[in-house]
């Protein structure tokens, strides 16, 4: 049953700036994708300058996000994403503008990169300050959801702007949309100093790193990442053997629908404890997993195409309980640095994930990817398996308690 609970969600306090805003900050990071590779092949460079460009932007904002997502949890939300947005606004107008010069378009790239405002980290620390109780977990399968619908307008706006254009208006939207959505998210007002929390040495360096629970959670999402980022090395070599397949772009967007529709269909709930959610995730990752075993070349071709959309109806949820788990196991003033690592991680993924599919394609084409793809989800499944081991030694081996029982709206 789809989750009606959206316009519940939608209808609370602050949440349409909040989710407006965010969402509309983060265009950019799915613009930018389409972008990077129209405006350099439209000054006639190589795909793997192509590749090299998207590469300096993907990983130099990894980097950068876990920095500004602790400044968020010190109570400077603001002066981030003000900062952020303006600096990063700069380096796609130095992309834009940098003609056939690649090293000016790289050092752009790698400032807008790096200056990636945290949009994203800030939304999903912020959930559970704007809604409560059972609407919490509709806020993430909402925010899942949404997330999909980036990757899918994003490729159109960069379309219509060549079309109206050239390819580097699609650069300068990218400075409109940061703009825009940190005006619409400085007008509203904050709790983000109520939760600060101060540490000392090592513990102070590695902030969230320092919790089992969310290291076993990176490990769920660069696996994850691994498989989004071999995504296109095997559309490209599905529609290569077969031709009648309508191209890597559909594929793509068949994945991006599935995730669509599974955030809306699978991602229900209430307040949930951590022992649930976790059980949760392993039954979607198990299944998205198999999903991707259905793109095994002995299939019929109309079975390989379906699996894109398979695995992306079962990745829906497993973000959204990914992201519920992050909220559920850290204290409040590092959520937002989590989330920045969490995202980071997934880009790191992403990357690490084409480099090998492309490797592994060349050497021994579909088949090797399939089997990669399947083992990164097998990898993401064994380490929720170890997370739920981990909850369920430590709920017996103390008593039940408030503190012990920890549930979404306790974040």
């Amino acid at each position: 049953m789809i989750n009606l609970g959206f316009a519940d969600v939608l209808r609370s306090n602050r949440v349409p700036r909040l989710a407006g805003g965010t969402l509309v900050g983060r265009i950019p990071n799915a613009l930018a994708l389409a972008a990077i590779p129209m405006q350099l092949r439209y000054v006639d460079q190589s795909w793997l300058t192509v590749g090299a460009a998207a590469a300096v932007y993907s990983l130099l904002s990894a980097a950068g996000s876990p920095i500004w997502g602790r400044m968020v949890d010190r109570g400077r939300a603001r002066l981030a994403i003000w900062l952020t947005s303006i600096v990063s606004g700069f380096g796609f107008l130095g992309f834009a503008a940098s003609g056939h010069s690649m090293v000016i378009a790289f050092v752009a790239l790698g400032v807008a990169g790096v200056f990636n405002p945290p949009f994203e980290p800030y939304l999903r620390s912020a959930w559970p300050r704007v809604v409560r109780g059972p609407l919490l977990m509709k806020a993430y399968a909402f925010d899942s959801a949404s997330q999909e619908l980036l990757f899918i307008v994003a490729p159109l706006v960069a379309t219509a702007s060549a079309i109206v254009l050239n390819p580097t208006l699609a650069s300068y939207l990218c400075i409109a949309f940061l703009l825009l959505g940190a005006w619409m998210i400085e007008v509203m007002p904050t709790a983000d100093t109520e939760d600060r929390v101060e540490h000392m040495g090592f513990r102070r360096i590695i902030g969230p790193l320092f919790f089992g629970t969310f290291r076993l959670l990176m490990c769920c999402a660069a696996m994850i990442g691994v498989t989004i980022g071999a995504m296109a090395i095997l559309g490209g070599r599905l529609t290569e053997s077969n031709a009648s397949v309508g191209g890597v772009g559909i594929l793509l967007s068949l994945h991006g629908c599935g995730a669509f529709v599974g955030a809306l269909t699978l991602s229900g709930g209430d307040t949930e404890k951590i022992g649930n959610l976790t059980k949760r995730l392993i039954a979607v990752l198990a299944a998205f997993s198999a999903s991707w075993a259905l793109a095994a070349p002995f299939f019929p071709v109309l079975v390989q195409e379906s699996s894109f959309f398979l695995a992306g109806f079962f990745m829906g949820p497993a973000l959204t309980w990914t992201f519920a788990l992050v909220n559920a196991s850290i204290p409040k003033g590092e959520i937002s640095e989590a989330f920045s690592w969490l995202g980071g991680i997934i880009v790191v993924g992403s990357s690490g994930g084409s480099f090998l599919a492309g490797t592994l394609g060349s050497w021994s084409g579909q088949s090797a990817v399939v089997v990669m793809m399947v083992a990164a989800s097998i990898l993401a499944v064994g380490s929720a398996a170890i997370l739920t081991l981990r909850s369920a030694r430590t709920s017996a081996g103390r008593e039940a308690s408030p503190s012990d029982s920890v549930t979404l709206s306790s974040g």
